[in-house]
């Protein structure tokens, strides 16, 4: 290939990308009266000298010729291999000769400016970014028209928010550019991440808000009745609005089909949550992230999403949702008007009387939820009434109120104080409120529920053919006295009915429940045998695979036991144990090996004992585990206090 032809190929690749991002991003809307084509609002990310500025200069039309000219005024002078772009800019086009300048969406004047003026402005931007002084509002920056293309001037229309590149070294600098970073790809409808293509694994790593902008979402129908979104806080009044106009639901519901239909990846808050030993989950959310990441976990899911759902129950279901306020397969029949909110005590009574139900006897812990939904503060009202002070005690999470979410530091003072106000209110309905600084604080507390709530869900993994050098006798009587401590100080056991020590587990549960007046033995046991008419070999592989997942996500704490089978006329390793080890260890579950009882045991020991702290949290946890794996196999009882000590010592965490 010449390098002409080299050159005309890439030129047609970049056209054609170009083209296609512009496909991708423009939003022309279907119903909206007097909708102006592009006002949904593109962000691009990405490290700094990546190109994200010359493709935004191509996008919005500027002419080839005079690409090169524009782009070195807005760098104002920074040399190539730094960041250009120190803060959140929006680039216009202008009719004059000259460039213009302006901070935030205010009517005010456009300050016009030579390109000399121009780059000494932006330069004192930089400066200011540089010590976290400035504005963290957008800044406009208008380009002459004259640099455009004529046959492209305006096509677009696009909002393209034209982000600093991440990964500066000064810390005040860093805290301007990671503020405009979250604000505006939270409010953008589409993000364009721009890197080179040998780093683009560092896309998994690249925390994106997913919760459903409102505001952002209902910007175009406040645009058409005349209204400024940003001043407007009540939503529901707003879409009211909307509907009384146009008497027909069609704008509302294509809005929420849309944007809830958007493919959305579950994220680790939803897998913590479905893992959890929850049966029962109340939302307002119309996607199906909940019920997905169910479903993923391998629970049977029994979806209420209508009164006719209510009377119908999914046979063996592990969980139910309730989903109050519809869902997007019928946004029709979603809650969102105040129409809806007004009529929803007579049409939908019954979610009326199962939430209130679940309310007065189960403990809610509330996530992403502003309290603003009226439906439930007439049942907390109700409730409130009713039981006054013994009402079952519940849990929100907020987000503190932080100084970088407000221009002004009235405003923030003002809403600082709104929340304080808002959580001391909360308290009269027994709810009480969680502050955390930043929203990813939630995945830590759901971790530490899952922990401490599995872990008086104890797996035992155990396989033996052989016991040296115990008698048979003694081991069973050792793995009898483990299980029967360990339903006895209130833990439920986890068991596969594994070779050679399954029996002896349930003994030992059953021992202490039949001697205990009043106990249940579905409390302290999950008995999950392995399904052993599967002639197939890779069938029955896949099946036992499955199966030992389904019981270990059960469970918080895993000990191993022995771990041998019998091959042939040889003893060799269970490679079943192994696989339940490292199925543990990526659930995070607390894993107790008895290093004393040998074989696979014996090996998993080993495998930890070189980066304890990778393993266990705790210095007390430590201790127990290494106190443990240094007692022998003629020490049984010894190593049985020592079990419950290490298990102990796991849920004290």
């Amino acid at each position: 290939m010449t390098l002409e032809k080299y050159l005309d190929d890439r030129e047609t690749w970049q056209n054609n990308t170009i083209e296609e991002i512009k496909k991708k991003v423009i939003y022309k809307p279907k119903s909206l009266k007097n909708s102006r084509v592009g006002e949904k609002l593109v962000a691009i990310y990405g490290p700094p000298q990546i190109g994200k500025t010359t493709l935004i200069l191509c996008l919005i039309g500027i002419a080839p010729e005079f690409q090169k000219k524009v782009y070195n005024d807005i760098r104002a002078g920074v040399p190539r291999g730094n960041s250009s772009t120190s803060t959140a800019i929006i680039y216009h086009q202008i009719d004059a000769d000259l460039y213009g300048v302006k901070y935030g969406e205010s009517d005010g004047c456009i300050e016009l400016c030579t390109d000399t003026e121009l780059q000494e402005k932006i330069r004192e931007v930089r400066m200011k970014v540089e010590v976290d002084s400035a504005s963290k509002d957008i800044l406009h920056i208008y380009i002459p028209q004259k640099y455009f293309s004529k046959k492209v001037i305006n096509e677009a229309g696009l909002n393209i928010v034209d982000l600093p590149g991440d990964g500066s070294r000064n810390i005040k600098e860093k805290s301007h550019v990671d503020a405009m970073i979250n604000k505006y790809m939270a409010l953008a409808t589409v993000n364009i991440i721009a890197c080179k293509a040998n780093e683009i694994q560092s896309l998994e790593t690249l925390k994106l808000p997913i919760n459903v902008d409102w505001k952002n979402l209902l910007r175009s129908v406040a645009e058409d009745l005349g209204l400024d979104i940003d001043k407007e806080y009540d939503l529901v009044s707003l879409a009211q609005y909307c509907y009384n106009r146009n008497r027909n639901r069609s704008i509302i519901n294509d809005m929420i089909f849309e944007e809830f239909t958007k493919e959305k990846d579950i994220d680790e808050n939803h897998r913590i949550i479905a893992r959890l030993p929850i049966s029962t989950y109340w939302t307002t959310n119309y996607d199906h992230l909940i019920e997905e990441s169910l479903e993923d976990e391998g629970k049977i899911v029994d979806i209420k999403k209508t009164i006719e759902n209510l009377a119908q129950s999914i046979p063996h279901r592990d969980v139910v949702i309730y989903k109050m306020h519809g869902d997007v397969d019928d946004p029709s029949k979603t809650v969102l008007l105040k129409d809806d909110y007004e009529i929803y005590h007579q049409k939908n009574a019954l979610f009326i009387t199962s939430l209130k139900s679940d309310l007065l006897s189960k403990t809610f812990l509330f996530i992403g939820f502003s309290f603003d939904d009226p439906n439930l503060s007439y049942i907390l009202s109700k409730i409130r009434i009713l039981l006054e002070e013994d009402a079952k005690p519940h849990y929100c999470i907020f987000r503190s109120v932080r100084r970088d979410d407000f221009e002004d530091e009235k405003i923030f003072t003002y809403e600082k104080i709104r929340q304080e106000l808002r959580m001391d209110d909360l308290k009269r309905y027994g709810i009480r409120p969680i502050l955390i600084e930043k929203f990813e604080q939630i995945k830590d507390i759901l971790f530490h529920i899952k922990t401490k709530v599995l872990s008086k869900s104890i797996f035992i993994s155990g396989a033996a053919e052989k016991y040296d050098p115990m008698h048979p006798d003694d081991a069973n009587k050792f793995v009898f006295e483990i299980a029967r401590q360990l339903a006895a100080t209130g833990n439920k056991i986890v068991s596969g009915f594994g070779l050679g020590v399954g029996s002896s587990v349930v003994n030992g549960v059953l021992s202490y429940v039949y001697s205990s007046t009043g106990r249940l033995l579905d409390h302290h046991i999950v008995l999950r045998p392995f399904p052993q008419n599967i002639k197939d070999i890779d069938e029955r592989k896949e099946k036992w695979s499955r199966y030992r997942k389904d019981m270990i996500s059960q469970a918080g704490i895993a000990i191993f036991l022995f771990g041998n089978k019998k091959q042939g006329s040889n003893t060799i390793l269970s490679d079943g144990m192994r696989e339940e080890f490292e199925i543990a260890k990526k659930h995070k579950l607390t894993i107790i090996p008895v290093a004393a009882t040998g074989y696979m045991a014996k090996e998993i020991w080993a495998d930890i004992s070189s980066n304890l702290n990778e393993y266990y949290s705790s210095l007390k946890l430590r201790n127990a585990i290494t106190i443990l794996n240094q007692l022998t196999l003629d020490q049984t009882e010894g190593l049985v206090t020592a079990i419950i000590k290490a298990v102990e010592a796991t849920q004290e965490l």
